[in-house]
């Protein structure tokens, strides 16, 4: 009797490691097949792009003896939800919801402290595109958004007067 319970616990043991060599496969063969769609897409419509438009380069080039005068980093295009959590207890709908509002936007500017990079500003170039009722809704999310986390933000059309008016916003004399 003894021995049919030790036959019946190996061929057990046996079925299991089986099962999990199975499974493995499995896992190996969607890894597999992933890689494989990915390498099928076609990449003919990328091609390389310029971070920021001239105009905008234009403006870091005027900003940058700023922030070096006030020791600030200048970072460029920076999405919102790098820079915004959501609140993980919302409900699952409600959080990706509120996600889906910051995840393709972002700021043109955001100066940092150097030694943290803790967030001190943010600037918006805007241009005539902002002036339609569109633009300007989305705006004001992105207005009242940076209020609620306290986040200072510039919106500018030109560099006139900005370096008074970060000072401004940062409190510095």
């Amino acid at each position: 009797m003894m021995y049919w319970i030790i036959g019946i616990l190996i061929l057990i043991a046996i079925i299991a490691d089986c099962a999990v060599r199975f499974k493995k496969s499995d896992t190996e063969q969607d890894q597999e097949n992933k890689q494989d769609k990915e390498k099928s897409i076609d990449l003919s419509p990328y091609k390389r792009s310029y971070l920021l438009t001239k105009r905008e380069y234009a403006f870091f080039k005027s900003l940058k003896p700023i922030t070096d005068k006030l020791n600030l980093h200048i970072l460029a295009k920076v999405r919102l939800e790098d820079i915004v959590t959501v609140d993980n207890n919302l409900p699952y709908k409600e959080k990706n919801i509120a996600r889906n509002r910051v995840k393709s936007r972002h700021l043109d500017f955001v100066l940092v402290d150097p030694d943290t990079f803790y967030i001190k500003l943010a600037i918006e170039l805007d241009d005539n595109s902002h002036d339609n009722k569109e633009a300007q809704q989305k705006d004001e999310f992105k207005n009242r958004l940076l209020e609620k986390i306290g986040l200072p933000l510039i919106r500018t059309r030109d560099t006139s007067d900005i370096e008074n008016r970060i000072k401004e916003a940062l409190n510095i004399k």
